[in-house]
């Protein structure tokens, strides 16, 4: 049995060694701080640079910060190209750097190798350098991981757009244009049926529109006709020479084509002509007027504004219930999307064999949207009129077309008139999309914009 006093004794030897063990953990964690300090200082120095080796080889390493430089997997054969480069240019070469900007922006196979020197304050991402062997013999450097991704990104990317181009086009040869009555008497679905695009869900849904049906077959041809076999007709006929827009006024009988237009049957050259308000400084007459086949939009008439968007309408396409053309001989084609169908018959009946009146078949305007993989709401017009285009024409010209101008408030919006778009018309259609779709045609070959 232990005392009270040895008790206290081996009670105070164990606050001794507590304290004795407690100061010592505090100086271990006080060097460890001093070393992380130092380290710190180190990688810091030169602002991320390090200086290594004695004054006859002195080279530099930088150290990236993990949380901005990009994840880049490069393969041993492009680890074995970095190596030691000396600060200053190869012995013998005039080039004043060999430094590699690994955030240049590739442009494609035949990007410049020039490269030109930092601006002030600028710093390398990429580390400065010994050179290979393949180097010091004359070789180019070679490309970082970085402009290799993105070379490989873009060729992919132009290769996959060709793609969806070809294929595209081979399903458009087989869309039918014009609403026939014998797509309207099945019940096949609408492919982007229930959307802003197109409301009815099939074709049933389209002829429920109407009690008695023989008021919608009355007024649509058998099946989809050929515009082009009509536009031909039309040119030929004597019923349309007059300035009448009635040609039944002439006295004169119009014997329509019934053929639907063959897979591959296309004329030459279609104008494709907008109504952006930058025509009016631009003078197209004779480009457009030359051409097979003109399509034109709503009321962009030529009247007044002949030198600037000529004077031949083959096609007028209009975004709503409407019949009537604009000029001698043109065909009419409606955008019907919803219950409006009735609104056109009703026109139509008015006018009865009076003029060349046709409506989209609805998975026409489907398969136009399908062009910007469905985004928006629904494809605008314009994209609906350069489709029509690509199925009529090898080639098309585009006058009018203002993407970035549109919706400016200090630009006139339509070459014959300021009537500004609707408030939040802008987010209703794909005009990014559509604006890339345009460009990738033309890059393709299949259009030209002016």
């Amino acid at each position: 049995m232990y005392s009270g006093r040895h008790q206290g004794h081996h009670h105070g030897r164990g606050r001794k060694q507590r304290r004795d063990w407690n100061a010592g953990n505090v100086v271990f964690v006080v060097l460890l701080l001093v070393a992380g300090f130092v380290l710190l200082d180190i990688a810091s120095l030169h602002e991320g640079t390090i200086i290594l080796g004695g004054a006859s080889n002195v080279g530099r390493v930088t150290l990236q910060d993990p949380r901005t430089t990009p994840d880049i997997r490069r393969s041993p054969a492009e680890v074995d190209i970095v190596r030691q480069e000396p600060l200053g240019p190869p012995e013998g070469s005039s080039n004043g750097g060999w430094s590699l900007d690994s955030g240049e922006e590739d442009a494609g196979p035949e990007t410049s190798t020039e490269r030109h020197p930092k601006s002030e304050g600028e710093h390398s991402t990429t580390a400065d350098v010994k050179t290979t062997e393949s180097t010091k013999r004359g070789a180019p450097p070679a490309r970082t991981g970085s402009s290799k991704q993105a070379a490989s990104r873009g060729s992919e990317k132009r290769e996959d757009d060709r793609i969806k181009v070809d294929r595209l086009t081979a399903r458009l040869s087989s869309t039918k244009v014009v609403l026939g009555k014998e797509r309207t008497v099945t019940n096949s679905r609408l492919t982007c049926g229930g959307s802003h695009t197109v409301q009815w869900r099939s074709y049933r849904e389209l002829r429920d529109s109407f009690i008695d049906k023989n008021k919608l077959y009355r007024h649509l041809p058998p099946k989809s006709v050929s515009l082009l076999d009509f536009a031909k007709a039309v040119d030929e006929s004597p019923c349309f020479k007059s300035h009448r827009y009635n040609y039944k006024h002439n006295n004169c009988t119009f014997v329509p084509p019934a053929e639907e237009q063959g897979a591959n049957q296309q004329a030459e050259l279609c104008a494709v002509v907008g109504n952006g308000g930058r025509l009016r400084q631009e003078f197209h007459q004779d480009a457009i007027d030359s051409a097979d086949i003109v399509i034109r939009f709503n009321q962009g008439v030529t009247q007044g504004f002949e030198k600037h968007v000529g004077t031949k309408s083959t096609i007028r396409m209009y975004n709503g219930p409407y019949i009537s053309p604009k000029q001698p001989g043109e065909i009419t084609i409606a955008q019907i999307r919803e219950m409006a169908i009735r609104a056109w018959v009703k026109q139509a009946q008015k006018h009865e064999q009076e003029h060349l009146a046709f409506m989209f078949d609805p998975d026409f305007i489907c398969h136009a949207w399908d062009w910007v993989d469905r985004k928006g709401e629904k494809p605008s017009s314009g994209l609906v009129g350069i489709i029509l285009s690509l199925r009529l024409c090898k080639h098309t010209n585009v006058y009018g077309f203002q993407f970035d101008e549109y919706f400016n408030t200090s630009i006139r919006p339509h070459y014959y008139n300021w009537e500004r778009p609707k408030p939040g018309r802008e987010n209703v259609h794909p005009f990014a999309e559509e604006k890339r779709l345009y460009k990738m045609l033309e890059k393709e070959g299949r259009l030209t914009l002016f």
